[in-house]
Formats: structure tokens, C-alpha cells, sequence
């Protein structure tokens, strides 16, 4: 028998497949009387369609500055202090 968490991933991913307008008839008719899992799932979905929108945008609406690109240093010269070493008394 499937967690209550791993059904409600399985119950969410069917009704991400479905069309968003059959959505809300899919979690009533699934999840039957039990309303808190009905608003889990639909607030999941909703916050799946609004995506990482304070990721993707900043303040009011406004694109997010491109990432700056990373410089990886190599030192392959770098010299080995021994792991293990004592200082002082």
C-alpha cells in the first residue's frame, strides 16, 4: 500500500496530465469526501501552473538580471601540507 505522500504525488501527476479546465471535476471526483486532500492537490497545481515566478521575474514583472559566468581555477602546482600535522606544543 502506497504513503499518503507517494499517492498524492501519483494523484498529482494524473491530474497534471489532464487539460487544466477538467482539472478541478478530476480532484472532486478522486478524492471523494476527503476536501483536505482535494485542496492539497489543487494548491499544488496551482502552484505548479504559477512556476518559479520569483525566479523567473523580479519586482514587477521585470526580467531577472542574466547570471554572470563563473570562472574555475585550477592550481595544479598547489602545494600538499600533509593532512594530519600539529602545531605548537
Amino acid at each position: 500500500m502506497p504513503s499518503v505522500q507517494e499517492r498524492e504525488a501519483l494523484l498529482f501527476s494524473v491530474a497534471l496530465e489532464r487539460p487544466a479546465a477538467e482539472r478541478a471535476a478530476f480532484l472532486a471526483a478522486i478524492c471523494g469526501n476527503d476536501s483536505a486532500l482535494q485542496q492539497r492537490l489543487a494548491a499544488l497545481l496551482a502552484a505548479h501552473e504559477q512556476g518559479n515566478v520569483a525566479l523567473d521575474e523580479g519586482p514587477a514583472g521585470a526580467s531577472a538580471p542574466a547570471a554572470k559566468a563563473t570562472v574555475k581555477i585550477v592550481v595544479a602546482d598547489a602545494p600538499n601540507y600533509g593532512g594530519g600535522l600539529v602545531f605548537g606544543r
